[in-house]
């Protein structure tokens, strides 16, 4: 292992086509083996939702977050999550239970901005 990081260091910035693209390319082999198919795919659509800038620790750091709101966002079917999770993603029709009024919606806040979501944190 040690023999190959030297001759397989690791970029100082983001490579051309990012982080995924990288490692699913430096993956070859019995050191480092490639990853399954629906990984490798994974890793390279995440190119596309990360910030090009970043290390790599902060591309590694967004791979369990960002999956999982890529899983949620391709499901069908019911999802039960927290307003705080469901924001962002397009959905058909949301059922929200347990609402207590005078908090949700907010009595300042514009009624439009609350239907959708965008003033949740």
């Amino acid at each position: 292992m040690h023999r190959w990081l030297k001759a397989n260091p690791l970029p100082k910035e983001a490579p051309e086509g990012g982080w995924g693209h990288w490692m699913v390319e430096m993956a070859v082999g019995e050191v480092v083996p490639a990853p399954s198919a629906e990984f490798a795919n994974l890793l390279r659509e995440l190119d596309s939702l990360v910030e090009l800038d970043q290390g790599f620790g902060r591309y590694l750091s967004q791979i369990t977050p960002l999956g999982k709101d890529r899983a949620l966002a391709d499901s069908q079917g019911v999802r039960i999550m927290t307003m705080n999770g469901a924001k962002g993603l397009t959905v058909r029709a949301t059922i929200m239970v347990g609402l207590e009024e005078g908090i949700i919606p907010r009595p300042a806040g514009e009624l439009q901005e609350e239907r959708r979501c965008s003033m949740w944190r």
